[in-house]
């Protein structure tokens, strides 16, 4: 059977409220059509298309104010649900909304550093016979996992809390402390990374995992005479500074707490619109 009433498909996606407004309309419009033509009144008679307007409007009205309060609900929810948010701008005097980083973006990046690190300094290893290239490939990538993986702790962690509540609006004896830890594991992690950065210099400059610290045999200033060991170094620091930033900003949020804030407030506004519907 032909419809004799098509509203015509808006552009994009329409709202749910709007399409359950259509499909109702077209709905009735259709079924009072069959009744009608069933009773035998003409499809074109001013009874039938009285009775259509008429059943048509009563059908907006209870539609659009169903509507109209669901709309009103949801602003409520909205306003309730960012209460938490609000409260922690407020309280943190932060002014930017909160960043949501992508985890599959910091991965990408991590993975790419990991494998340019990896297979650089292998070659560096490898370079004027130093080593074997099976050796160089496990010295490299060894080294480079440790590092991506000590630096990405240290930016999620330590860099994170090195201002923990510093400019909130009510402090806390705590706070003071938490950012006392977050300075000592920062500075215990960089030590970290200075020294697997210059450990994996000095076994391109001795030729060997042995030793490496026995200076009497290859002296210190003789780890920077070799120039290969000086890029494995410069590339270890480079791919830790790197790993540190992503570890900052590419998880959550640079102030802790900022993107668990906004992700519970996104997650009660979408509940909130999802019972709001189904109503």
């Amino acid at each position: 059977m032909t419809n004799i009433y098509r509203p015509p498909t808006p552009r994009g996606a329409a709202p749910k409220l709007l399409q359950a407004l259509r499909a109702s309309i077209q709905k009735i419009l259709e079924t009072r059509y069959r009744r009608e033509a069933e009773r035998g009144a003409p499809a074109g008679s001013v009874e039938s298309l009285k009775a259509l307007a008429d059943r048509a409007i009563a059908t907006i009205k209870a539609i659009t104010g169903k509507a109209v309060e669901g709309f009103w609900e949801l602003g409520k929810q909205r306003d309730i649900a960012t209460q938490a948010y609000r409260r922690f701008k407020i309280g943190h005097r932060i002014e930017r909304q909160a960043q949501n980083p992508e985890l599959a973006t910091t991965a990408m990046v991590v993975g790419i550093f990991l494998l340019f690190e990896g297979c650089v300094g292998a070659g560096l290893f490898v370079a004027d016979g130093k080593a074997d290239i099976a050796v160089a490939f496990i010295y490299g990538f060894s080294v480079a996992a440790i590092n991506i993986a000590t630096g990405m702790v240290t930016g999620f962690f330590p860099c994170r809390y090195l201002g923990y509540r510093l400019r909130h609006q009510h402090p806390e004896p705590r706070d003071r402390r938490v950012r006392c830890t977050a300075w000592l594991g920062l500075t215990a992690l960089l030590g970290v990374m200075l020294i697997l950065n210059f450990s994996a210099g000095r076994v391109r400059a001795t030729g060997s995992h042995k030793n490496i610290f026995d200076f009497e045999t290859v002296s210190l200033l003789a780890t920077f005479d070799d120039y290969y060991a000086i890029a494995i170094m410069v590339l270890g620091l480079l791919g830790g500074i790197v790993a540190i930033y992503k570890g900052w900003t590419g998880i959550q949020d640079p102030i802790p707490g900022y993107t668990a804030a906004w992700r519970d407030t996104t997650e009660a506004i979408a509940k909130a619109a999802e019972d709001i519907h189904d109503q």
